[in-house]
């Protein structure tokens, strides 16, 4: 019954900012109809959801994004999937000396902190001796 209020309430949510009800959008008994939602906005309970990592992925820089949330199974999803040098899961201040620190995209490159730090000042060079 929850599962069903929580489809319930994201799709009135989204009627009411704006969306154009396509299909469905009807519950019998525990069962919601497949629904097809156009025109859904940004500010929507179902675009949170569905469409937040696309949403945070097309900006240009990637130094830092945050989930907050209490699956670990989403958690470690979104970490992934989000195109950021530094993700906080339920913290929002997730930067430490120990850890690498820096962004992706227009962000810039490369890492400070830790030993990702160091390694940028380094030159690595492969000697083979055959003796």
């Amino acid at each position: 019954e929850a599962a069903l209020r929580k489809v319930q309430t994201h799709v009135e949510d989204a009627l009411a900012k704006g969306a154009r009800l396509v299909a469905g959008g009807e519950a019998k008994g525990l069962f919601f109809a497949p629904t097809v939602l156009l025109d859904v906005k940004p500010e929507s309970l179902l675009f949170r959801e569905e469409e937040a990592v696309r949403w945070a992925n097309g900006f240009p820089v990637g130094l830092a994004a945050y989930v907050f949330t209490r699956d670990l199974s989403r958690a470690f999803r979104a970490a992934e999937a989000l195109a950021y040098g530094i993700v906080g899961v339920n913290d929002g201040v997730p930067s430490t000396p120990q850890a690498p620190f820096g962004g992706v995209k227009r962000s810039g490159l490369g890492r400070e902190g830790g030993k990702w730090g160091l390694l940028e000042y380094l030159e690595v060079k492969y000697v083979s001796l055959g003796l």
